[in-house]
C-alpha cells in the first residue's frame, strides 16, 4: 500500500531522473536502433526455462536472487513462441537461428527502474583455432546498452539484440543485467554473482547465445565429409590412373539440432608435383548453398605425379566471407598404371558381367517375345577404366540370320551398358562381350545364347497385338539391319528404322513401350525401303499372337542356286505374302515365271 499511495511521487521522480541524466530511455541506444529492428513486443512478466507460470513467484526486489527479483523473458519476432522458453542461463549455450535478425529481452520486477543496462562481449567464429573479438564487443573492452523502460509501467523494461546488424552468423555472445531501481534497497542488483562486474578478469555472463551458422565445428572433418572418386584418400588407396579425372565431393554434416547441414560456398586449392616442378590451380565447388557439392568438373590427369590439395569453405556475407573453415592437406599420387587387373585370364576374371532379364547360365535362357535384354559390365576396382567395349551378336530367325556389333554404352568411368532389342516369335540371340582398358588391351567373355517361344512373357491386352517385320537378302548377306519402314492406316502414319538386329518392331506414333503401345486390331499398309526399292503389302491384325512378316529383297545379283531355295511365302506366321522379290536383269527372265506363280499364291492366301 506504500506504493499505491507515493505514486504521484514516485512519476515525478523518475521523470526528473530522467531528464537531469540527459537521456530519454524511450529512444534510448539499443542494440535494436536500426531500420531492421521489428516492432516492439508488448511487455509482460516472462517465465524462466524450468519454471511455469504457476509456480514463477511474483517479482520481489530485495530478496537476494536475481531470479526472484527479477523475471526475464526472450522471444524471436514472429518466430516459434518456444524459443523463449529454451533459453537459460549460463552454462547453456541458446542458439539463435541465422535466419533471425535477432531476438527480444523483456523483463520485469516490482520497483520502477531508473536505469537497465545489459552489458555485452563476445568473439567472432574461430579461424584455425584463434579467437578474434567481435567488433566493438570485445571481452577486454565490454560494450553497455541501456535497456528501453517503458515510460507508462516503469517496472518493464525491453531490449532488442540486433544479430543482423552487429553480430554475425558463428558469433558467440554474453551478457548480464545491472538493474537500478527507484526507492529500492539495494538500489543497483546484478544477475552475476560474484558482482564483480565490470572490473577487468571478473566479468562474468548471465546469459550466452551463439548466432547459428552453417557448421557444426570449427574441426573441418566435423562439419564437411570429403571424399574423391576414385578413392585416393582411403585405405586401401585407389590411385587415379593416366585416363582418369579425380572427382572431390563434400557432404554437410548436420549442425546440432538440425536435420541437415548446408556448405554455402566452398574452392579447392591444389598443387601438382611432376617432374620436380609445382603448379598450383584452384578450382570450384558447385551448386552453392546446398548439402552436397562437388567440383565443377574433376581435376587431371596428371599421370606419374604428386598432389596436394586442401578446401576451404565459408559463409558469403554482406559481400565478404565469414566463418571460414579450412581443411587438412591431403597428399596422394597419380598412378601411370590403370590396366586389367589380370589382362591374360579373360573378361570375367576382370569385370561383373550380368543381363536384365538374367540369361545367364544357370538361367534356362528363354525370354518372351517382345522382352529387351540389357547387357551391363562393371569393373570392381574403381581406378581401372574402360576404355571401349561392345556386345557381338548373332540373331537367327528360321533360316535367316544377321550378326553385327553393339557399343555399349558408359555410364560412368568404370561401367557400360547395351540393350538388345525384344526379339520376335521363335528366334534366338548368341551374344559375347569384348571390352578394352586404357591401354587397348581386349578381354572376352564366352558365348551366351537365349532364344524366344511364340508368345510375350505378359499376353498383350485382347485388342492388341504386335508384329515384326524383316527383309532377307536372298543375295546372301542374310536380314538387313536399320531396315526403313513405313506402317499406316486410316488415320496416321510412322516412319522409321528397324533394330540393328536385322529386324521391325512397328508400334503406334512415337510408341516405345509394347506392352501399352501394341497395335490395335484392323488393316495397316506396311511398307519398306531396301537397297534402293520400295516394297508395300496389307497387314491385318486379327487376334494377340505376334507373328513376323518377311519380304525378300536383294542387294546384288543373285546365282540360280540361291534363288531357287527360296520359299514362296513368308517365314512364320504371316497373313499376306507381303513381298515383291527382285533380281537383276541378267536373271530376270527365269525370275520372271517363278514370281509370277508367287503373286497367285498371294491372292490365293485370305488377308
Amino acid at each position: 500500500m506504500r506504493i499505491l499511495s507515493e505514486r504521484p511521487v514516485l512519476a515525478v521522480a523518475v521523470a526528473l531522473v530522467m531528464v537531469l541524466s540527459g537521456t530519454a530511455l524511450l529512444g534510448g541506444i539499443s542494440v535494436g536502433g536500426s531500420a531492421r529492428e521489428p516492432p516492439r513486443p508488448a511487455f509482460s512478466a516472462g517465465v524462466p526455462r524450468g519454471a511455469s507460470i504457476a509456480a514463477s513467484p511474483a517479482p520481489l526486489w530485495g530478496s537476494s536472487n536475481f531470479s526472484h527479483d527479477v523475471q526475464v523473458t526472450f522471444a524471436l519476432p514472429g518466430g516459434s513462441p518456444s524459443f523463449g522458453t529454451q533459453f537459460t542461463t549460463e552454462p547453456v549455450i541458446n542458439d539463435v537461428p541465422e535466419y533471425a535478425n535477432g531476438f527480444w529481452m523483456n523483463i520485469s520486477t516490482d520497483k520502477p527502474l531508473i536505469y537497465a543496462n545489459v552489458t555485452i562481449w563476445g568473439t567472432e567464429w574461430p579461424v584455425q583455432n584463434r579467437q578474434t573479438p567481435i567488433p566493438s564487443y570485445s571481452p577486454q573492452n565490454p560494450r553497455t546498452e541501456q535497456m528501453l523502460v517503458n515510460s507508462s509501467s516503469p517496472n518493464q523494461a525491453s531490449f532488442f539484440f540486433n544479430d543482423y546488424r552487429f553480430f554475425w552468423p558463428g558469433d558467440t555472445v554474453l551478457f548480464n543485467l545491472t538493474l537500478t531501481g527507484l526507492g529500492a534497497t539495494p538500489a543497483v542488483i546484478y544477475s552475476t554473482n560474484p558482482y564483480s562486474y565490470p572490473d577487468g578478469p571478473g566479468l562474468t555472463a548471465s546469459w550466452l547465445f551463439f548466432v547459428q551458422g552453417p557448421w557444426s565445428s570449427e574441426n573441418f572433418s566435423n562439419s564437411i565429409q570429403l571424399s574423391t572418386n576414385p578413392p585416393a584418400l582411403a585405405s586401401p588407396s585407389f590411385a587415379p590412373n593416366p585416363d582418369q579425372g579425380l572427382q572431390i565431393t563434400l557432404n554437410a554434416l548436420a549442425p546440432p539440432g538440425l536435420l541437415v547441414g548446408t556448405i554455402p560456398a566452398a574452392q579447392l586449392t591444389y598443387s601438382v608435383n611432376q617432374s620436380g616442378s609445382s603448379t598450383t590451380r584452384t578450382a570450384a565447388f558447385a551448386p552453392a548453398n546446398h548439402t552436397t557439392v562437388q567440383l565443377l568438373q574433376p581435376i587431371g590427369p596428371y599421370p606419374n605425379s604428386t598432389v596436394s590439395f586442401n578446401v576451404t569453405a565459408w559463409l558469403p556475407w554482406e559481400g565478404g566471407a565469414i566463418d571460414r573453415l579450412y581443411s587438412p592437406q591431403y597428399t596422394f599420387n597419380w598412378s601411370i598404371h590403370g590396366g586389367w587387373k589380370f589382362p591374360n585370364q579373360g573378361l570375367l576374371s576382370n569385370l561383373i558381367l550380368a543381363t536384365n532379364p538374367n540369361v545367364l547360365p544357370p538361367a534356362n535362357g528363354i525370354v518372351g517375345v517382345g522382352t529387351a535384354v540389357n547387357v551391363t559390365i562393371h569393373e570392381p576396382q574403381p581406378n581401372i577404366t574402360i576404355g571401349s567395349a561392345q556386345v557381338n551378336f548373332v540373331f537367327a530367325n528360321g533360316e535367316a540370320t544377321h550378326s553385327g556389333v553393339l557399343p555399349m554404352t558408359p555410364t560412368s568411368p568404370n561401367s557400360s551398358f547395351a540393350n538388345i532389342p525384344g526379339l520376335p516369335p521363335e528366334s534366338s540371340v548368341t551374344f559375347f562381350v569384348s571390352a578394352k582398358d586404357i591401354f587397348g588391351t581386349p578381354v572376352f567373355s564366352r558365348n551366351y545364347t537365349y532364344s524366344t517361344g511364340r508368345f510375350p512373357s505378359t499376353p498383350y491386352p485382347t485388342d492388341r497385338e504386335v508384329f515384326y517385320v524383316e527383309a532377307l537378302d536372298i543375295a546372301g548377306t542374310g536380314l538387313v539391319a536399320g531396315l526403313n519402314f513405313t506402317l499406316s492406316n486410316a488415320s496416321w502414319s510412322e516412319t522409321g528404322d528397324g533394330t540393328p538386329l536385322g529386324f521391325v518392331v512397328p508400334v503406334i506414333p512415337h510408341g516405345s513401350d509394347l506392352q501399352t503401345l501394341a497395335l490395335g486390331y484392323g488393316a495397316y499398309q506396311l511398307g519398306i525401303t531396301a537397297f534402293g526399292r520400295s516394297y508395300t503389302t496389307t497387314v491385318i491384325l486379327t487376334n494377340s499372337t505376334p507373328f513376323t512378316v518377311l519380304f525378300y529383297v536383294a542387294s546384288g545379283p543373285v546365282s540360280e542356286t540361291t534363288v531357287s531355295s527360296i520359299p514362296t511365302v513368308p517365314v512364320g506366321s504371316v497373313l499376306g505374302l507381303g513381298a515383291a522379290v527382285i533380281a537383276l536383269a541378267f536373271v530376270w527372265p527365269w525370275f520372271r515365271e517363278r514370281r509370277k506363280k508367287a503373286e497367285e499364291e498371294q491372292r490365293r492366301i485370305t488377308l
